[in-house]
């Protein structure tokens, strides 16, 4: 009686579990790159000291255009067939003084925005990096769907600076998002 009942088990729940990986095998996985440059602004000027302990600096928020309807239309997806978005990586890159480094900063908080979504942190990088002209920033697990599905999804850097960065210091913002969609959920 007990193996009678436990076959009418294993009858029931393998072919459930053996649909849900049908349905996985259906998934479009794609990594949907977005980056930006911007310029940072002056936060005090040359020859006047820091205080003690470094100084917070903002910038932003930077409008960035998701195109989510043309990279729907390119992999033939719709928004009701998206299960996430979640931001893959996030670096940011000193393009300009050459040989300016990224240890100006201390901490590095990237958060994202959309019309009628919420800001909330995205991306950060506690600590001083290594004397390098880019650093990575450690991800959120967030899912960004509906900032996806926005037209346009706004990037605020905040840093903790140890130093001034160089006049003119010119840095990249570059983001992969990785969408996951899925036409038989």
């Amino acid at each position: 009686m007990k193996r009678l009942i436990l076959l009418l088990c294993l009858l029931l729940v393998l072919p459930m579990s053996a649909c849900r990986k049908i349905r996985d095998l259906a998934n479009i996985d794609i990594n949907i790159p977005y980056s930006t440059e911007v310029t940072l602004p002056v936060f005090y000027d040359e020859g006047v000291p820091i205080p003690f302990g470094g100084f917070s600096g903002t910038i932003g928020p930077i409008a960035l255009q998701t195109n989510s309807q043309e990279y729907m239309a390119q992999y033939h997806t719709r928004a009701d067939m998206i299960r996430y978005v979640r931001l893959a990586q996030l670096s940011v890159k000193v393009l300009a003084p050459v040989g300016e480094t990224v240890d100006f900063f201390d901490t590095v908080r990237v958060y994202i925005s959309a019309p009628g979504q919420p800001e909330f942190l995205a991306a950060y990088h506690y600590g001083p990096p290594a004397a390098s002209d880019s650093i990575a920033l450690t991800c959120s697990e967030e899912n960004l769907k509906n900032y996806f599905l926005s037209d346009v999804i706004y990037v605020k850097m905040n840093g903790h600076f140890n130093r001034v960065p160089a006049p003119g210091t010119r840095v990249g913002i570059y983001s992969v998002f990785n969408m996951v969609a899925n036409p038989l959920y």
